[in-house]
């Protein structure tokens, strides 16, 4: 409402789609710099290949260096003389059974690395069917250079392109372009840090100790009180209503606050609970009509009085199960950022998840202690 009190024509729908709009961006610009940085390891990696099957390629078969090499025709990892391929790991070939150097049959993206781990593997020369010269694996490392070369170009474009649209969507809603005449937007932000939500109100939502602070009676009469005053124009006959429909609707909000404690609730109190919520349910649809039916909201008007008239108590609902699901699985994302094949990426977050459910219901865990 503020926005329109401002510009006349942003509709609630538009904004929730730009901040939704922004938050796919900022993870998007996160998981293309994790993109960008794996691909430039890759690159180094596939370069620092080169260098040694270089060097090596008027060798029939160089002599290992040192005493990591493996049973791979041209050992890299073996004839480079730093420790260039510390990370390096070793797979059994599902062919031949011997004993590789991931980089030695050329598996240097981290795609490669982690789907070596889900599936069953072959060293380069069974791949070909044929044992390759050293010249023959120099060109092989020469196209996965050329390759990587152009994935990291385009993957640093796209990330580019990504930060430079996160960049004005966000100048655009933090209202830099809005005149510098004060805003209904400013004062509204500058009411919110006064009861201690110090909040943009085109970024998130309130923490539940803002929304505490948010929900007094006389915070929400402040808060209000911003159109009412507004410099550029007073509100319309429609605006007054839905701004008292608004009042309700945080009024009843407060109450239903107020009673969810872990205190045992008799049936006067639960038949309290219930007149308070249905008038909150109907002031709220006619306050907002358009508006989506949020997983919370759904929860707080079908089933909050089933359970409360069932455990007599408010105080056994959490969302921090879900909230930390939600976290881990964004950790699991940007992980395997670097993974380009949504299904196989889809297939690693379902592995990590079903590893954590098993360690879980096996009740073992690394944060116990001993």
């Amino acid at each position: 409402m503020a926005i329109n009190f401002d510009t006349g024509s942003s509709s609630p729908a538009n904004l929730k789609k730009q901040k939704k709009h922004l938050k796919k961006l900022v993870s998007e610009v996160e998981e293309l710099a994790c993109l960008v940085d794996s691909l430039d390891n890759s690159t180094e990696r596939i370069q620092e290949i080169v260098t040694i099957l270089e060097k090596n390629s008027k060798k029939s078969k160089p002599k290992p260096q040192t005493p990591s090499h493996c049973s791979s025709f041209c050992c890299v990892v073996g004839t480079s003389k730093k420790s260039s391929f510390r990370d390096a790991s070793i797979f059994q070939c599902v062919s031949c059974k011997a004993a590789i150097h991931d980089v030695c049959a050329l598996y240097v993206t981290e795609e490669d690395r982690v789907l070596k781990d889900q599936s069953n593997v072959q060293c380069l020369d069974c791949r070909h069917g044929i044992i390759l010269s050293v010249p023959d694996r120099l060109s092989l490392a020469l196209e996965i250079q050329k390759t990587l070369a152009e994935q990291l170009r385009q993957s640093q474009d796209f990330l580019e392109i990504a930060e430079t649209e996160r960049f004005e969507l966000e100048q655009q809603l933090k209202g830099s372009r809005i005149s510098t005449e004060v805003s209904t937007r400013q004062l509204l932000e500058a009411a919110l840090r006064s009861i201690g939500c110090d909040s943009r109100i085109w970024y998130q939502d309130l923490t539940g100790n803002q929304a505490r602070k948010f929900l007094r009676p006389a915070s929400i009469d402040k808060v209000l009180s911003v159109f009412n005053k507004n410099s550029k124009r007073a509100p319309t006959a429609s605006e007054t209503e839905q701004i008292e429909l608004m009042r309700d609707v945080m009024m009843d909000l407060a109450s239903l606050m107020s009673a969810a404690s872990n205190s045992v609730k008799d049936d006067d109190e639960i038949d309290e609970i219930e007149t308070v919520l249905e008038r909150f349910i109907q002031n709220l649809r006619r306050a907002q009509p358009d508006a989506s039916v949020t997983p919370k909201l759904h929860l707080l008007s079908a089933h909050l009085i089933p359970y409360l008239k069932r455990h007599r108590s408010w105080g056994r609902v959490t969302e921090q199960g879900i909230e930390s699901l939600h976290a881990l699985i964004n950790k699991l994302n940007v992980r395997f950022a670097a993974v380009r094949d949504p299904i196989h990426k889809a297939t690693l977050i379902v592995d990590q998840l079903a590893h954590f459910n098993l360690i879980f219901d096996v009740g073992s865990s690394w944060f116990k202690e001993e």
